[in-house]
């Protein structure tokens, strides 16, 4: 457990057992946990704060940092190995949402099933938006923006990666750099800060651009 993850709250602990308590194996119980929160809305709050999981349960929704929390976390209370992989992406994926020049950290969950590590980003975006940012997509001639892409994946099926924001085998679709494995966003933000402490001055500008968007 960590501070954002909390795997004592007994809120979190009772969706999880909810959530899986008639499905008997870990992928069963790995895809209904993934079903739950991809089906939460999509928002970006509007300043870059630490929310819980918990925080997250009880808004019923959440940003790229805020529904892998609780991905992470409901998994874990399932005893389903779960982790943050982030990468980082080139701007063009932000676009529709704020214009930067600046490459674009990005947060995925590996879920260890079948004796592998599997990776997604397909849990952040509910169906709703999914559809509306690929229709604008489709409009503006766009391939990749509004943080998806056209021939992204829109969901996850317990068996292979699958990513909304990126295409691997597309030119300049896939990640620019793989800035490792971590236990939740916060712990990542502590590296980050580390490496470049300016830089969060200028993620707090942007995080309020993108959620004004």
């Amino acid at each position: 457990t960590t501070p954002i993850l909390d795997l004592g709250d007994d809120r979190l602990r009772l969706r999880a057992r909810t959530l899986t308590q008639l499905r008997a194996s870990p992928p069963e119980q790995a895809m209904a946990i993934y079903g739950y929160v991809k089906a939460l809305r999509f928002f970006v709050p509007t300043h870059l704060t630490a929310a819980t999981a918990r925080e997250v349960l009880d808004d019923r929704g959440g940003s790229w940092y805020g529904k892998p929390k609780l991905l992470i976390s409901l998994l874990r209370l399932c005893h389903i190995p779960a982790r943050l992989r982030m990468v980082r992406l080139g701007p063009q994926h932000w676009r529709g949402l704020v214009m930067t020049t600046k490459p674009v950290n990005h947060p995925m969950v590996e879920i260890w099933l079948g004796e592998r590590w599997q990776r997604t980003d397909t849990h952040v975006y509910d169906l709703r938006y999914m559809a509306a940012a690929r229709a604008q997509l489709h409009r503006k001639g766009w391939q990749v923006g509004y943080g998806v892409h056209r021939n992204g994946d829109t969901i996850w099926n317990g068996r292979e990666d699958a990513f909304a924001t990126f295409v691997l085998d597309e030119p300049d679709g896939g990640p620019r750099a793989d800035l490792g494995v971590y236990n939740d966003p916060m712990e990542f933000m502590r590296w980050l800060g580390d490496q470049a402490p300016v830089a969060g001055v200028r993620r707090a500008m942007h995080w309020g651009l993108v959620a004004a968007r």
